[in-house]
């Protein structure tokens, strides 16, 4: 599939150039209009205009502009080296300077790819965009025409008064650039993975030189630029169907899983986004073998037959959040294999009682633990009964320390029930022990649980605080606890803190979180909130106070992870990102339609 949707590069990345805005209004035109029903993959604008401008308000877009920030830190300027870069290449190949370039769309675009069981591993692309400045249109248009027919063969056709402009790449034979005679620099069969481990300058070099290479142009490249609409696809039927103001099928706005989009992730954001999962699948089963009955079986079993298109859609700089994201996985109503595992129970999304409003990040997940394995096990007896027969016995026979067996089934497993939380918060004063980490799960059967542990002689050290059984972890500074309905388990301070279940505010109940509720589901079987501003802050002081990090690596750890990396910088990055910083949360929904996925993250606070 490679050669495929970076041939566009010329036209798509005139995306990235700055936009220059338009007097005219656009008109209300939904691009899933434009493109057939059954289009693999899809991404359609409603107005690049108004994307462009509502992802410039964000604090993200503000963030990696900021030269007083990225002088500190040179790795957070790469959104911008790479912007500067391409707008670079771009206006090379335009014939026009860098200050020059203007962004020639407005209004509605589609960016789709088509894809032919009989062709498996090749992606039929299409982009169809509104065309705001014709002038400046025509002009970009016609120098990419003269680039590309140094690349390949040319020919006109005439279709209805309009010109479609076709290339077709050179075969071996015919000119074309023999692998042994390519840039050695350059090498269209890297990963991303390995662009990355050269080095972020020497990765953003290489991949310009992926996308504006001839190597990666597809067989066949269709133009045609209209009064009012630049149509690029990979074949010339396809143009053609897009000129064609009566159109013979269903576009992908009569389609129903597009439908479900509109009707179930209201308000849908101007940014829509369809992957035909299903036809996906068939182009997979059509590349493998014909005889392949594992891949049939394994299809099965993960129960791609319940499976429909992956829907969602995303909005920038909205006046209640800074950025939102959802995407709904469309399912039919008998679930099985790995769709029914994603179809766990829902419970009220927001966090329990116990967690206090000094939260910096939380996560809650509706597990059940018993029957998670349950639904595993029977997808692995599906492809095996011995394989399943083997896992099983390994659980019911796993030898303690003290060398008695143990059936963690069913003297463990069969006694836990969710939700499984965790939730990270910082004591003041801050000092060494100011983290407060814990992970909780609950049970039905404390002696049971104490009875599990208590096997574990050497490793876990028994001790009674204030009549609970709690065992220590020495070597990792952690202990465990098992109270009367729930498992926790944290770093000491942490857990010593929530058996004593003194009450404080709840998260629930603070602005941030109001504020993130009333833009996700009510009901979910998982949450993820986490503020970036709050541990930034408590970065920043644990910076001033030289506080040694936990033996177990876990503070250092988590400052590393939640302030973006920069938990080992000067305090002075840390208090330049400080204003970009705001709460945000994610959340996994159960619905009848399917699962649903959700992220928001809240505007920084001024």
């Amino acid at each position: 599939m490679k050669r495929t949707l970076l041939p566009l590069s010329l036209l798509l990345a005139l995306l990235a150039a700055s936009a220059s805005a338009q007097d005219s209004p656009s008109k209300e035109i939904d691009p899933a209009e434009w493109v057939p029903a059954d289009t693999l993959l899809y991404l359609g604008i409603t107005d690049v205009e108004r994307v462009w401008e509502d992802f410039k308000k964000t604090a993200s877009y503000a963030m990696l502009n900021d030269k007083s920030l990225t002088e500190k830190a040179p790795e957070m300027g790469l959104f911008a080296s790479a912007q500067e870069k391409l707008q670079e290449r771009l206006a090379k190949a335009l014939d026009v300077s860098k200050e020059q370039l203007r962004n020639p769309f407005r209004g509605p675009l589609a960016l789709y790819a088509l894809g032919d069981p009989a062709k498996p591993g090749e992606l039929e692309p299409g982009l169809i965009a509104t065309v705001g400045d014709a002038a400046t249109m025509r002009k970009y248009y016609d120098a990419a025409v003269r680039k590309l027919k140094d690349v390949g063969k040319y020919e006109t056709v005439n279709f209805g008064g309009d010109t479609i402009d076709v290339f077709t790449s050179r075969s071996e034979g015919d000119g074309a650039k023999k692998e042994d005679d390519q840039d050695p620099d350059f090498d269209a069969g890297e990963s991303p993975l390995e662009l990355l481990a050269s080095g972020p300058d020497k990765a953003i070099e290489r991949a310009l030189d992926e996308l504006f290479s001839a190597e990666t142009m597809p067989p066949t490249l269709a133009l045609c630029l209209t009064q009012d609409r630049l149509i690029v696809a990979g074949s010339i039927d396809q143009v053609k169907a897009a000129l064609k103001r009566d159109k013979p099928g269903k576009s992908l706005a009569e389609a129903d899983d597009y439908k479900a989009l509109l009707r179930h992730l209201k308000p849908v954001g101007p940014v829509r986004l369809v992957c035909n999962v299903p036809r996906v699948i068939e182009m997979g089963k059509a590349a493998a073998k014909d005889d392949d009955e594992d891949l049939a079986k394994m299809l099965q079993v993960i129960g791609v037959d319940s499976l429909r298109s992956l829907v969602g859609h995303m909005r920038f700089g909205a006046a209640a959040y800074d950025s939102k994201f959802e995407l709904l996985l469309l399912m039919k109503s008998e679930r099985s294999g790995l769709a029914k595992i994603l179809s766990m129970e829902n419970r009220p999304t927001a966090p329990p009682a116990s967690i206090s409003a000094d939260t910096v990040v939380f996560f809650g997940v509706n597990l059940q633990p018993m029957k998670l394995y349950e639904d595993i096990e029977r997808m692995v007896r599906q492809t095996g009964a011995e394989a399943a027969d083997q896992m099983r016995q390994a659980l019911e026979a796993v030898p303690l320390p003290s060398g008695q067996p143990v059936n963690i089934l069913k003297d463990f497993m069969d006694h836990l029930r969710g939700p499984l939380t965790m939730s990270l918060a910082f004591a003041r004063p801050l000092n060494a022990d100011a983290v407060r980490f814990v992970l909780s799960l609950g049970h039905k059967d404390q002696p049971a649980m104490t009875k599990f542990f208590s096997g574990f002689a050497g490793l876990l050290q028994p001790r009674d605080l204030r009549g609970t059984q709690v065992f220590d972890m020495p070597m990792f500074q952690m202990t465990l606890a098992a109270t009367s309905d729930r498992l926790v388990l944290g770093n000491t301070a942490a857990v010593e803190n929530a058996l004593e279940a003194k009450s404080g505010d709840p998260l629930a109940e603070s602005d941030a979180w109001k504020k993130l509720a009333r833009l996700v589901p009510e009901q979910s079987w998982l949450t993820v909130y986490a503020d970036s501003r709050k541990m930034m802050e408590a970065a920043i002081e644990l910076a001033k106070t030289d506080v040694p990090m936990d033996a177990s690596g876990l503070l250092s750890g988590l400052m590393s992870g939640l302030t973006g990396g920069t938990g080992d910088k000067d305090p002075e990055v840390m208090r330049k990102m400080l204003p970009y910083s705001a709460a945000g949360v994610m959340t996994i929904t159960t619905t009848p339609e399917g699962v649903q996925f959700t992220s928001v993250t809240l505007k920084p606070e001024k």
